[in-house]
């Protein structure tokens, strides 16, 4: 997943160089995740958490899962983007930001829509922006981030990876026979209930995407900050 494309920006250490010694196959879905807010949150939209950001700088707090994870760069990502001081709040992961976000400690964090779901519709919380630059089916009305007017700086996807050393015929063998078994209604229902959204293509295809990719995150952790440590 996206993972493979970012932990080189992370950790200096790596015992393996995450471009060179995998060939990728095909790229499988991507990950639908969303910006969520307490109900009772002072804001009901994304604008209005810009709007609040710029009037009580730093009085929005932001629950991540700790250092470089996706919602740490995310409110970094877009505290440069918007010219707002939110203010990160690291956990040790989204199990603890969910019931933190349920009981007010914060006012908004990151999470899958599949995991968001149920408690927006028990009106525990609120839909504020769809990651990236899509609307997900599950929740029409929310917009995506790019629709408000930010790059969606980095991008959650799964995708399927060789050894660098496989011959290309077995390559496209498996790109082929997984091709196929996306199509199939059993594997579209798991990706639906997944809140996951196929994509498929060539090995060419995915790594014409994977070099965009890596050069983007590239630039926005750079903008941000973020530099490679040696992993503890």
């Amino acid at each position: 997943m996206n993972t493979n494309s970012y932990t080189e920006l992370v950790f200096s250490n790596l015992p393996y160089n995450p471009v060179t010694d995998f060939a990728p196959i095909i790229h499988l879905a991507w990950i639908s995740s969303m910006f969520i807010a307490n109900a009772n949150a002072p804001f009901n939209s994304f604008k209005e958490m810009i709007a609040v950001s710029k009037a009580k700088p730093g009085s929005i707090n932001w629950g991540t899962w700790g250092h470089a994870t996706s919602p740490d760069i995310h409110v970094r990502w877009i505290n440069n983007q918007m010219g707002v001081n939110i203010t990160a709040v690291p956990y040790k992961g989204g199990t603890q930001t969910i019931p933190a976000i349920l009981a007010g400690e914060i006012h908004i964090t990151q999470l899958a829509v599949g995991a968001s779901l149920p408690h927006i519709k028990a009106g525990k919380i609120k839909g504020i922006a769809i990651t990236g630059d899509r609307r997900s089916p599950l929740l029409p009305d929310v917009p995506s981030l790019a629709e408000e007017g930010v790059s969606p700086g980095i991008l959650s996807y799964f995708g399927l990876f060789a050894p660098a050393m496989t011959p290309k015929p077995i390559i496209d063998r498996m790109n082929n026979e997984f091709a196929k078994a996306m199509q199939a209604p059993s594997v579209q229902q798991f990706f639906r209930k997944a809140t996951l959204e196929a994509i498929g293509g060539s090995p060419e295809e995915f790594s014409k995407f994977l070099k965009a990719d890596g050069a983007n995150a590239a630039k926005v952790f750079k903008t941000i900050g973020i530099r490679p440590t040696p992993a503890p």
